[in-house]
């Protein structure tokens, strides 16, 4: 059993139960919205119902605000919430199954649910105009943080392959396989080769995995899985190159390092001071205030910032950007005097 199929057992046992029942009438006294339904598990059932988006939303708050010191109300939110973070495990598992720090996509789920336990009882007792959102992104910013952390030190690892118990795929191991395996890994350590590269080349030359699949692993294009194959093959004949295979290839155009700067040619016309839009996108406002995508959403689900729809897309006024900031300094101003009184 997965930990968001034992919350849902937790909640069925006790949503419709006396205590339960009587717990509601406090909620009521606080939030008289709730007052309407006679069980936790009505509320519930009434957050999920299609159609009444503004509904659930509305509902979802109230419970949240009431959590602070309930547990009961706050396994309310989770039990709400299980739809949207069963889906954020799919979505999320679809790409980590094969390169990511859980075994299992049950152990992605433990770790969905303990971000989203986090979220509820940091949200508790606030009143959030969109709490389902709030705090999924939330949780889709942790697994996502975890997954990039993983992927970063898989790149940098040099790998240790004792074939033998590798992997339960291979029953013999020929001479020819151990020094693939080895001259492999003297290349990640010499540099000639990254770790992705070979880590694909051992998949697919020793153990026999399908070249989809090995790349998948590997979190490589198609494009990307070719050139590291390419490279891989080069390294194992003798004829290698000090480029990793996985970066683009321009010959004889030289590849910046992390420590080389990248310079752009830049036209005459394009050194001018570019034109602020008055409506700027999502990517635009969060480099403007310095700050990631999922903090940004974050603000304005909590109505820090206001956004207009234009068509499909979403744009937040320069002026916000501003009187967000003067709010800030004003807070920051308010802060420091408090302080030295």
């Amino acid at each position: 059993m997965d930990a968001f199929a034992s919350i849902a057992a937790e909640w069925l046992a006790v949503a419709n139960s006396h205590r339960a029942r009587s717990a509601i009438m406090k909620w009521a006294q606080r939030r008289p919205s709730l007052g309407e339904y006679h069980s936790p598990a009505d509320v519930v059932a009434a957050i999920n119902q299609p159609g009444h988006a503004d509904r659930s939303c509305a509902l979802l708050s109230d419970v949240l605000l009431v959590a602070a010191d309930d547990p009961l109300a706050q396994l309310a939110v989770m039990e709400a919430l299980l739809p949207g973070l069963r889906a954020t495990v799919r979505q999320r598992w679809k790409t980590a199954r094969l390169n990511g720090p859980w075994q299992t996509q049950a152990d992605l789920a433990a770790e969905a649910a303990s971000a989203a336990w986090e979220a509820i009882r940091h949200h508790a007792g606030s009143d959030t105009p969109r709490p389902a959102r709030l705090i999924i992104r939330r949780v889709e910013r942790r697994l996502r943080t975890l997954h990039d952390a993983h992927r970063r030190d898989a790149d940098h690892a040099v790998p240790h392959w004792d074939i033998d118990p590798a992997a339960a795929l291979v029953q013999e191991t020929s001479e020819d396989e151990r020094h693939v395996a080895a001259t492999l890994r003297q290349a990640v350590q010499s540099g000639e080769l990254d770790a992705r590269s070979a880590r694909q080349a051992f998949q697919i030359g020793v153990l026999g995995e399908p070249p989809r699949t090995a790349r998948h692993r590997a979190g490589l294009s198609t494009a990307q899985s070719q050139r590291s194959l390419h490279h891989a093959l080069e390294v194992l004949a003798g004829e290698t190159r000090a480029t990793p295979a996985s970066q683009p290839s321009r010959p004889p155009m030289h590849f910046p390092t992390q420590e080389d700067p990248v310079i752009h040619p830049t036209h005459p016309a394009q050194e001018r001071s570019p034109i602020l839009p008055l409506l700027l996108t999502v990517k635009q406002t969060a480099e403007l205030l310095g700050i990631g995508r999922s903090t940004l959403y974050e603000l304005l689900d909590a109505g820090e910032l206001r956004s207009v729809k234009r068509g499909a897309s979403r744009r937040i006024p320069l002026k916000e950007v501003h009187d967000y900031i003067d709010r800030l300094l004003d807070n920051d101003g308010t802060d420091a005097v408090a302080s030295s009184s």
